[in-house]
């Protein structure tokens, strides 16, 4: 009897290549849909690469969903350089806007809880008051 264990490379591989290549078409929210039902069986190394592809999605919508599906897999996977990950999406996030990104923000706090500590988090919602007050 063959055990399944034998074909996991070639099946991991073959996952790679597809999030690699063919998840980064903006204007297909089916590749997104598929890049949702992926992330809970990606590999940590594998997660940029999804978050990537997530950020090129150009619909709201269909990125709102990307995002609250890879959030999970991505706080899981905190360490390293999630840190420098999190900055890069969060400048991603800021170009639409301060409506977009407090919704993205909402979206994204199961990462974020991952990363920060209480008082960082305390920070975090501070800051958000302060602009909120600055710029109504």
């Amino acid at each position: 009897m063959i055990q399944c264990c034998q074909y996991a490379p070639v099946v991991w591989g073959s996952i790679r290549t597809t999030v690699e290549e063919n998840f980064a078409c903006p204007q297909c929210s089916g590749c997104h849909a598929a890049l949702g039902a992926l992330a809970p069986h990606l590999p940590p190394d594998l997660l940029p690469n999804a978050l990537e592809s997530a950020r090129t999605i150009a619909n709201d919508w269909t990125w709102a969903r990307a995002l609250r599906d890879l959030a999970p897999h991505l706080a899981a996977a905190a360490a390293g350089d999630a840190s420098a990950l999190w900055h890069t999406t969060i400048r991603t996030l800021s170009a639409h806007g301060r409506p977009g990104l407090l919704n993205d923000l909402v979206t994204l706090l199961p990462w974020l809880e991952a990363l920060a500590s209480p008082e960082e988090l305390a920070e975090v919602a501070q800051a958000v008051v302060d602009v909120a007050r600055c710029w109504p």
